[in-house]
C-alpha cells in the first residue's frame, strides 16, 4: 500500500485503504497528525462511505478529523444526502466544518427544484460562520463552487 503522501497516485488503493484510514482517524493522535491523515481521503469519495463518514463526523471530538471528514462527506454527497446536508449546516456544533455543505446543498437543491438550494443559501448569507461563503456564492462567486 502506498504511503499516505502518495496515496492519491493509487486510487485503486482506496477500497483498502478508507477503512485504515478512518480506523486511525479515531486514534487520540495529535491534530497535526490527523490532518494528514484525513488529508489521504479521497477528493471525490465514492458515495458507498456516507454512512461511515457521517458517523465519524458526528462523533469526533476533533477539529481536524471533523473538517476532513466534512470535506470527504461533501464530494461523495448526492441527491439521497440532502437531509443530513441541511442537518449538518444547521448544527452550529459542528463548527466552521459546515461551510463544505454550501455547495452540494446549492448543487443538489436546485436540481431537485430549481432555486431550492438556492434558497437554502440565503437563509444563511447573515450567519456568522458561514455569510461570507453563502454570499460569494450567492454571487457565483464561491470558491467552491
Amino acid at each position: 500500500m502506498p504511503s499516505l503522501g502518495e496515496l492519491y497516485r493509487q486510487p485503486e488503493s482506496y477500497p483498502q485503504a478508507i477503512p485504515v484510514l478512518l480506523a486511525h482517524l479515531q486514534r487520540n493522535y495529535p491534530e497535526r497528525t490527523l490532518a494528514d491523515i484525513g488529508d489521504a481521503l479521497p477528493f471525490k469519495p465514492d458515495a458507498s462511505w456516507w454512512k461511515e463518514f457521517k458517523a465519524l463526523y458526528l462523533t469526533t471530538q476533533s477539529e481536524a478529523v471533523r473538517d476532513r471528514i466534512a470535506a470527504a462527506l461533501s464530494g461523495c454527497a448526492v441527491k439521497k444526502h440532502y437531509d443530513d446536508l441541511l442537518a449538518f449546516v444547521r448544527d452550529e456544533s459542528l463548527g466552521s466544518s459546515r461551510i463544505y455543505f454550501l455547495r452540494p446543498i446549492h448543487r443538489i437543491g436546485n436540481r431537485a427544484t430549481p432555486g431550492a438550494g438556492r434558497a437554502v443559501i440565503e437563509t444563511l448569507s447573515s450567519d456568522a460562520t458561514l455569510g461570507a461563503e453563502a454570499n460569494a456564492i450567492l454571487r457565483g462567486r464561491s470558491r467552491s463552487q
